[in-house]
């Protein structure tokens, strides 16, 4: 007979993402028992890695900025090999039917998309947007109609307004002027070395981070439950969670599941007011190439023979030497959740995304340069939040549900959802559990533990 788990003295964290096992992780270092729930065979999520080729590869592409503290300082607490190493990288610009470099100042100066004079309004408003000391200015400000009046029309109409249909599926309604704004923020972060960006990568990608800690979670008394789709949990006291028709007594349950799927664990339409009723999904053609596209990490798009969102070659930051005999480029689609190109078939996506990559690079043959390709999706990739959505953005805990704690990236605001600030709500609904449970750490001591 199958003895029923022992559960009454910890924490259930639903959800084995970056965000789960960091929360899971802060918990276990200060003593707490917890038990990882994932549906997945595999931790890690959208940070995660998949088998490609013969070798391991990010499943969505990811870098780190010189900004990102918090990657940077956990990588090393959890005992991730080796250091974070930061790259110049150069960004590209396909537009008119010709691709364009604007990694310099002299580049952006001579970008033939805009007039001198709207080169010198785009260059004002990053420099406008990076005065603004906080998001409360902003966030009941359309975002068409900021940059408008910020950058001119012309701006808008020849860059941003192609950019961003891209990225937002061609439905610009209802953004706020915050989510341009805090992207020119994280961004500025990237220059560190004169004009040009820098970016980096752990070796290994963000999985080698989701493997060190899990192993500390283990080592800590913690256990991960992989391959277990929970059937539900619900507030009380004690809360619960449902496993296989078992339920299981918690001191405490934290999801880190998107709302809509945090409302249907829980059979409750009303839980989490203030997140996002939109997320945009991504539909990425990931493709081993024999040879290097172009020197751009990055590749923006306006011109209207393309729909891909951009160009990513990650091997530019992975590899910058070009040591390997093959270039990894993601071809990123931004799609609304409910796009239908969401479930279209691998094949029809393929052909359009390398069709839309001939446009970039006319010298590109599928034949010749592709060694294998792969088609991932996700339908909830990016919690979108709404025009004056700010101040109801909601914390940790809510009266209506005791015994639940809710830390999902839809609970980001108005930075941009990043390994950065997914470690940085990670950390803070710890220290708001730890104080629920009456067990909130001196500063001393979680220094102690975390280095023991």
């Amino acid at each position: 007979m199958v003895q029923p788990v022992t559960t009454g003295d910890r924490v259930a964290v639903i959800g084995g993402g970056l965000t789960g096992l960091t929360l899971a992780y802060r918990l276990s270092t200060m003593g707490v028992g917890v038990d990882v729930y994932e549906s997945s065979a595999t931790l890690g999520g959208l940070a995660g890695d998949m088998e490609f080729d013969g070798a391991r590869v990010d499943r969505f592409y990811h870098v780190i900025l010189p900004t990102d503290d918090k990657v940077i300082n956990l990588a090393r607490e959890v005992g991730v090999p080796g250091e974070v190493e930061f790259t110049d990288t150069a960004v590209g610009f396909f537009h008119s039917g010709r691709l364009e470099s604007i990694s310099t100042l002299g580049e952006f100066l001579r970008f033939s998309l805009l007039t001198p004079a709207q080169r010198v309004r785009l260059a004002a408003f990053v420099a406008y947007c990076q005065a603004i000391p906080s998001w409360k200015r902003i966030d009941r400000k359309p975002l068409v109609g900021w940059i408008e009046r910020c950058a001119g029309r012309g701006v808008f109409e020849r860059m941003w307004n192609p950019l961003l249909r891209a990225k937002f599926d061609d439905d610009l309604d209802g953004l706020s002027a915050t989510w341009l704004w805090q992207r020119t923020r994280r961004m500025s972060g990237a220059r560190r070395k004169g004009s040009t960006e820098v970016c980096g990568a752990l070796d290994g990608g963000y999985q080698t981070m989701v493997d060190a800690l899990a192993a500390r979670i283990t080592e800590r008394g913690g256990r991960l439950f992989t391959s277990t789709a929970v059937d539900g949990f619900a507030a009380g006291t004690p809360p619960t969670v449902t496993v296989d028709g078992e339920v299981r007594p918690y001191r405490m349950v934290a999801a880190t599941t998107l709302p809509p799927i945090t409302r249907r664990l829980m059979g409750d339409d009303s839980v989490l007011e203030g997140t996002p009723d939109r997320y945009l999904g991504v539909v990425c053609l990931l493709l081993k190439l024999r040879r290097s596209l172009s020197r751009y990490y990055t590749v923006n798009i306006t011109d209207p023979t393309t729909t891909l969102t951009g160009i990513i070659e990650t091997t530019r930051v992975l590899d910058p030497g070009g040591e390997r005999d093959h270039a990894l480029v993601y071809l990123p689609k931004y799609v609304n959740s409910d796009s239908p190109l969401l479930k279209a078939p691998d094949e029809e996506i393929e052909q359009r995304f390398l069709r839309d990559l001939g446009h970039v690079f006319p010298d590109f043959s599928p034949e010749r340069d592709v060694i294998a390709s792969r088609v991932m999706r996700a339908g909830l990739a990016e919690p979108v939040h709404g025009i004056g959505a700010g101040p109801g953005v909601p914390g940790t805990f809510h009266p209506a549900s005791p015994g639940i704690a809710f830390a999902s990236t839809a609970q980001i605001f108005p930075i941009v959802v990043s390994g950065q600030a997914t470690i940085r709500l990670a950390d803070q609904a710890c220290e708001d559990i730890l104080g629920a449970l009456g067990e909130a750490p001196t500063a001393a001591a979680a220094a102690s533990a975390a280095a023991g």
